[in-house]
């Protein structure tokens, strides 16, 4: 991994601040991604073993549980740095999660079994736009497995729907040709693609016969709630092997009451959450 210039961060945050989004490109190894790609595959089969209807569009949540060594993503300079540029403030982890699209010829022409709108567009925001000089509150870092394209489900965004536009309404979404500006972004393996929230997205139809493999790092600021505690569920075994990095990003030193039961997760059978 290269480690980026101070001008160089601030060159995509810049790009984060005006259109929604950046493209960090060649962040990780070949061996990590092997390794992410290994944890995903071991979550996503128990989950399929546990629940056979499972929605094409799979998220597992605390990746970690599956391969200690996930916790690798967390040590990426790059993206702590982006993060805390664009934050103005500490910074604490949101999710570490195997965002996984099934090929969607596997469920065929049934739609319920999709979880998308109007035939498979599901436009949104994870949360409404701030002013348009305030820090953010949240960022995602999408790391790709594989090569991402529009064959294997490319994330679609509208940039520049970040900014807050105070005399404009907001448009009826997951309707066709509502957003004719949408754009979807193509990276390789090891690349990462960082967006705003608060920006109009949506995850890509996977047409091609293989899963689509993203490794979902979210970053929070410290005082907001993240989707799991994950320091109850990370546990005494592996909470004694973090580095400073992942301890910083894990513990609850603002003593906010973090999203513990914030619906049912997908753990390996042995794993012990402690609870504090």
């Amino acid at each position: 991994m290269h480690l980026l210039s101070d001008s160089e961060i601030e060159r995509h945050a810049y790009c984060v601040a005006q259109s929604g989004y950046t493209l960090l490109d060649q962040q990780i190894s070949q061996d990590d991604i092997a390794v992410y790609r290994s944890a995903s595959e071991k979550a996503l089969a128990a989950r399929l073993r546990r629940n056979p209807s499972s929605n094409p569009a799979c998220a597992i949540d605390c990746l970690y549980t599956w391969d200690a060594r996930v916790l690798r993503i967390l040590e990426n300079k790059n993206l702590t740095r982006l993060a805390r540029v664009l934050m103005k403030r500490e910074i604490k982890l949101f999710n570490l999660t195997a965002q996984i699209a099934l090929p969607e010829g596997e469920y065929g022409t049934d739609k319920s079994k999709l979880d998308y709108e109007a035939d498979g567009d599901f436009w949104h925001r994870d949360f409404p736009p701030g002013e348009s000089d305030a820090p953010l509150n949240y960022l995602w870092c999408f790391t790709c497995l594989i090569d991402v394209g529009p064959e294997n489900g490319a994330t679609w965004l509208v940039p520049g729907t970040n900014r807050r536009q105070h005399y404009l309404s907001e448009p009826e979404h997951n309707v066709p040709g509502t957003f004719p500006s949408a754009i979807q972004i193509e990276s390789k393996a090891g690349d990462v693609l960082v967006i705003d929230p608060t920006m109009w997205h949506e995850m890509g139809h996977n047409y091609t016969n293989d899963p689509r493999w993203i490794l979902f790092l979210g970053y929070c600021a410290k005082g907001l709630r993240s989707q799991r505690n994950h320091w109850q569920i990370s546990g005494d075994c592996l909470r004694q092997d973090f580095g400073e990095t992942a301890h910083a990003l894990f513990h609850p030193t603002d003593g906010h009451d973090d999203g513990t039961n914030n619906g049912p997760l997908c753990l390996p059978d042995d794993w012990q959450v402690t609870l504090e």
